[in-house]
């Protein structure tokens, strides 16, 4: 019997740890900050993909038009809709910002026939962010910037 109230109080205690942990997770919004920009560069890797592909078939990158791509039909792309130009599907659904107040930023150089695409950053000690003045986009100030050159 006193080895029963040991294993009782053992698996309370395990118990207590365990549910401290998990609400803690639960309601840090760090962590949530931390996965959403995480996940914003992983959408990020995918749109270049997609780049890639629309490359390898046209020869160039597509356009931009108010931050987004165009290569839907001639159209400017909707974050979180398909991407394909009526011949060609590059992606099944452009990935779209986290955050439904925010979206991701797609520019093409016509001089340079480059392109960028940036991702605003919620945490501001982010060591891959790069400040940026464009704080009527991107109110952090800190983006998250790739491109093909």
């Amino acid at each position: 019997m006193f080895m029963n109230k040991k294993y009782i109080f053992l698996i309370a205690v395990l118990s207590l740890i365990f549910t401290t942990v998990f609400v803690w997770k639960k309601i840090n919004p760090k962590n949530d900050m931390l996965l959403r920009d995480r996940q914003r560069k992983d959408d990020l890797v995918i749109i270049q993909k997609g780049l890639a592909e629309y490359y390898k078939n046209n020869y160039s990158y597509p356009k931009s038009s108010v931050g987004r791509i165009v290569g839907c039909g001639g159209e400017a792309c909707i974050w979180g809709y398909p991407w394909d130009d009526g011949n060609i599907r590059y992606l099944e659904k452009m990935p779209y910002d986290p955050l439904s107040s925010q979206s991701y930023l797609y520019s093409y150089d016509e001089q340079t026939k480059s392109y960028t695409i940036e991702a605003c950053l919620e945490n501001l000690k982010d060591r891959s962010g790069i400040k940026t003045d464009n704080t009527r986009w991107c109110k952090n100030g800190l983006v998250y910037k790739v491109g093909s050159r």
